[in-house]
């Protein structure tokens, strides 16, 4: 049945049962009281001068959840309060965690939860049996490192169960721990539970203290050396090295090796502080330039 457009009457004009059929009982069959089926059905217009009935209301006329409702009276609400589901499809207000539940920890219903409540809950699970002392790893000179770790335990993992330590001896096979070791010790080779920092290894007996190598005959350095200020080349063959950081005395061991073919070049004077290399050709004589490399170990 479609809606009859209403009719506008002129004076004198004779009313007829046709016209109070259409306009009156029809366009009244197409009203929500006539089309209404059920409870918490509401008219909505579905296009021009058309509409139904939707069921979009409950029982106690809120507005249904599929519609975007809550299905309550939200006129309860308070200070605290939170809007939660309760069951599946069941919405409702909880109100906030007290101190009790806070610290009792056994409430499993989602509701509002205060910083302050967590931080009653916190101070709840310490204290229940929680160590009033706690060791930590500690150590001399003298004496291993040990400790009491203290642990907490309970069935489900949470903290605030039964408490209990475990001992941890973490002293080494000699009784000491670790002692950094100095220059004395390096140079004497030292037993004993030591650590070398990285700016003493050079004071080790085996580490060579001097190396270079020269790039020309005329003894230009090379990039790379060590512990060496410059190179000198003093005459025909013979060139004089200077250290930077000086031996302690000059019982030095040198070693040098020719940078080309057809020469051969060795070490002669050692002193604390220079080196003197000789190139030689090959009749053995001091009278060709030649590049070399440098290696010496020392006391320093």
């Amino acid at each position: 049945m479609a809606y009859t457009a209403y009719k506008t009457w002129t004076v004198g004009e004779v009313l007829t049962a046709a016209n109070m059929n259409a306009q009156v009982r029809d366009n009244g069959l197409l009203g929500p009281e006539a089309l209404a089926t059920a409870d918490g059905e509401v008219w909505i217009a579905t296009g021009v001068n058309a509409g139904e009935m939707v069921a979009i209301l409950d029982a106690s006329n809120f507005l249904k959840h599929e519609y975007g409702g809550l299905e309550f009276d939200l006129s309860a609400v308070t200070t605290g309060d939170g809007l939660y589901g309760q069951s599946s499809g069941v919405m409702g207000l909880e109100t906030a965690m007290s101190q009790a539940q806070a610290e009792a920890g056994t409430d499993t219903q989602v509701r509002p939860v205060s910083a302050l409540r967590v931080a009653q809950a916190i101070a709840a699970l310490e204290s229940g049996g929680a160590p009033t002392t706690v060791n930590y790893l500690v150590g001399t000179a003298d004496a291993g490192l040990s400790a009491e770790i203290v642990v907490g335990t309970s069935p489900n993992g949470e903290l605030g169960g039964t408490w209990g330590s475990i001992t941890v001896d973490a002293t080494h096979a000699g009784g000491t721990h670790p002692t950094e070791a100095t220059q004395a010790n390096i140079e004497a080779e030292d037993t004993g539970f030591l650590v070398v920092p990285p700016d003493l290894v050079k004071h080790s007996p085996g580490v060579l203290k001097v190396r270079c190598h020269t790039t020309s005959e005329s003894g230009t350095l090379g990039s790379g050396s060590y512990n060496v200020t410059s190179n000198t080349r003093d005459s025909a063959g013979n060139y004089t090295v200077t250290i930077a950081t000086d031996f302690g005395d000059a019982n030095i061991d040198g070693v040098a090796t020719p940078g080309q073919g057809n020469r051969y070049v060795y070490v002669d004077t050692k002193l604390v502080g220079a080196i003197d290399v000789h190139a030689l050709n090959v009749s053995s004589n001091i009278a060709d330039d030649s590049p070399f490399n440098l290696m010496v170990g020392g006391d320093q």
